[in-house]
């Protein structure tokens, strides 16, 4: 990581902004249609049937739910990085691009907001919404004989998604979406305070802030 080598223009930055929003924006309606699902028995699947229950394969959207909201999570931290002028480290470890960002702008933000975001990243960086669903549905494969080995290790772990999705409620979807709308708002709150300090503030910059003022918005 960096100083910025070709400096990004503000719309460069923001098309980084726009990336984001629509991998969590996806999320959303993912997670907006499985409550429909599951809580109201609505269906509006846009396929053939190919399995004998529709209800099962409906709980396998968790997993591109999931996936769009994680991924919104880190291309909303690399937006930091150059919100920030610095190169974003092109890994994807959301953890470890947190902590290096955190440090280069908390004095910026409100430390509650900043915290909040800490905490929904690690939730979903540990991906603690299957946890307590998992419990026998994992099988743990040491294929390099170093479980107990090592502190660290290569085994090989393998969730039964058949069993833990279908162990959702639409309890479990309904936090899902609440944490996807506290995301979009964190992402609103965070970007524009580290946007506002940072931003080259040229005229030309300031008038496109201007013509896009919410640029993060809200869901």
């Amino acid at each position: 990581m960096g100083k910025i080598k070709n400096k990004e223009t503000p719309a460069d930055v923001y098309e980084w902004v726009y990336f984001s929003r629509a991998y969590l924006m996806l999320a959303y309606w993912g997670s907006d249609k499985l409550y429909e699902s599951i809580a109201k028995g609505i269906k509006n699947y846009p396929f053939e049937e190919i399995v004998p229950n529709l209800m099962v394969e409906d709980n396998y959207v968790l997993a591109p739910i999931l996936y769009n909201m994680k991924h919104a999570i880190e291309i909303f931290i690399k937006t930091l990085f150059l919100f920030s002028g610095i190169e974003p480290d092109y890994k994807h470890d959301l953890s470890s691009l947190f902590k290096h960002i955190k440090i280069k702008i908390k004095k910026l933000i409100n430390w509650k907001k900043l915290t909040d975001l800490e905490t929904i990243i690690k939730k979903y960086y540990e991906c603690e919404i299957i946890k307590n669903k998992i419990k026998k549905d994992l099988v743990i494969n040491d294929c390099s004989n170093d479980v107990f080995r090592y502190p660290r290790n290569m085994a090989y772990v393998s969730l039964d998604f058949s069993k833990i999705f279908s162990k959702f409620t639409k309890k479990d979807v309904s936090m899902l979406r609440k944490d996807i709308k506290k995301l979009d708002r964190l992402f609103y709150d965070v970007g524009m305070a580290v946007m506002k300090q940072k931003i080259n503030s040229a005229e030309e910059d300031l008038i496109l802030i201007k013509k896009h003022p919410s640029v993060i918005g809200k869901l």
